[in-house]
């Protein structure tokens, strides 16, 4: 007799194989990408909540401090005042939540941080400001050192080293990006019988200065400070008594003159190295766009862009320093000569640039206003070109201030610049500046 037990078991044996036989089929049918199963949401529950829990351990000093993070380190303090550029920071603040009203222990320890913050961070730029180059003479004054040396060596024909001149061009554009105070070096005086020097670097802080509002940038920038640096060392084939002549040129000495430009590119073709714009820009630097110019009479959309900003500079920059054969202008009346007496021989966007860039006050230019006062310009609005901060100097009755008082005319609307000025009795000529 065959007893149930028997059966039953039989039966849940032959269940149990043919679910095997059915999972192994299965699991041939199924890919191997396919086996890894997601993790289930109770699993993931559990790993959130043990990975809070070590989280909770490691930070529990700081939220009993209010704070859920505070981590003050002397070694990277010491490291970053021993070098300004490293970005890494020191401090790292986060707040576990909102301070409550009346809790007062956070709040004391959140502000004690906060201070520590930012007197750290105000000493850092306070010696990142100091050891980098931001003074806006230091730069001028030390081109001028390579410039004087590089005219030098001109003058007495030896062999040229333009490296100098490169190194000046390439850093053009950043020192005015960094200290647009540098134009006020243009306010700076120079000897009219060795001008030639001085004047090749304010052409060319001019120009990149044009070159920077009208967007340019990268080898096109620098190209333009290159040939703006070289534009004339051409005149150093040409008789000092010819180009330093009080009286007006006769005809061979007109043509003399006339000849530079061609000499400049002759010297720079020997040279070699140089890019073809900078040589087209040092070549069509006296065309004008009204065909006017020299040496071949191009017309505007025949002269080089470069050409048209290192003319306008050159303009500018001879008309507001002394010559042995003309008397200095003032920026302002120099502007003014340029759009009314001069007009159509420059571009006029360029002309445009040149009076957003420079402005009508210059920086470092004397004003009197309507109150009889003497000013100093000390900043200049693109938006107001006509209201510029400056620093009164000498009172309406003709008293020097001291210490100055500095005066925002875009803010004081009742007072106004009633006419540009030489520079005062008693005060300096050059602008109040670090240089």
């Amino acid at each position: 007799m065959v007893k149930l037990s028997d059966i039953i078991k039989k039966q849940v044996k032959a269940q149990k194989e043919k679910l095997a036989a059915q999972k192994e089929k299965t699991t041939e049918e199924t890919p191997p990408s396919a086996k890894i199963s997601a993790p289930s949401r109770s699993s993931l529950r559990i790993s959130e909540t043990v990975k809070n829990k070590e989280i909770s351990r490691k930070t529990l000093p700081y939220r009993e401090a209010g704070l859920n993070q505070v981590r003050i380190s002397e070694k990277i303090k010491e490291k970053i005042s021993q070098n300004p550029k490293e970005k890494k920071e020191p401090f790292r603040v986060h707040l576990s939540g909102p301070i409550k009203e009346g809790d007062k222990e956070r709040q004391k320890a959140y502000k004690e941080v906060e201070a520590k913050i930012s007197a750290f961070r105000l000493a850092q730029i306070v010696r990142e400001r100091e050891q980098a180059d931001e003074s806006p003479g230091k730069f001028y004054e030390e081109s001028l050192k390579k410039i004087l040396v590089f005219w030098e060596r001109l003058e007495r024909k030896e062999n040229l080293d333009f490296s100098p001149l490169k190194e000046i061009a390439a850093l053009f554009h950043k020192a005015l990006k960094n200290s647009p105070a540098i134009l006020a070096n243009l306010a700076k005086d120079y000897p009219a019988d060795n001008y030639l020097p001085y004047h090749s670097l304010n052409v060319g802080l001019v120009a990149v200065a044009l070159g920077l509002g009208l967007q340019w940038g990268g080898e096109r920038l620098e190209d333009l400070a290159l040939a703006a640096l070289l534009h004339d060392i051409g005149m150093n084939e040409i008789p000092k008594e010819i180009y330093l002549k009080r009286e007006f040129l006769k005809g061979n000495e007109r043509i003399r003159i006339n000849e530079h430009p061609k000499n400049s590119v002759q010297m720079i073709e020997k040279a070699g190295s140089f890019d073809e714009n900078v040589t087209r820009i040092v070549f069509q630097h006296h065309e004008r766009s009204n065909g006017q110019g020299y040496p071949q009479r191009l017309q505007e959309k025949d002269i080089h862009p470069g050409a048209r900003i290192v003319g306008l500079a050159d303009t500018f920059e001879a008309i507001t320093h002394p010559r042995l054969y003309h008397k200095v202008r003032l920026p302002y009346d120099a502007l003014s000569e340029l759009i009314d007496q001069k007009k159509g021989e420059f571009d006029k966007i360029v002309l445009k640039a040149l009076i957003q860039e420079i402005t009508f006050y210059p920086l470092g230019s004397f004003v009197e206003l309507n109150t009889g006062e003497v000013a100093l310009v000390e900043r200049t609005l693109v938006e107001y070109p006509t209201r510029p901060k400056v620093k009164v100097l000498i009172s309406e009755g003709g008293e020097k201030l001291d210490p100055p008082r500095e005066v925002n005319l875009h803010q004081e609307r009742l007072l106004y610049i009633q006419r540009p000025i030489s520079a005062p009795v008693g005060t300096e000529k050059s602008p109040a500046f670090p240089i």
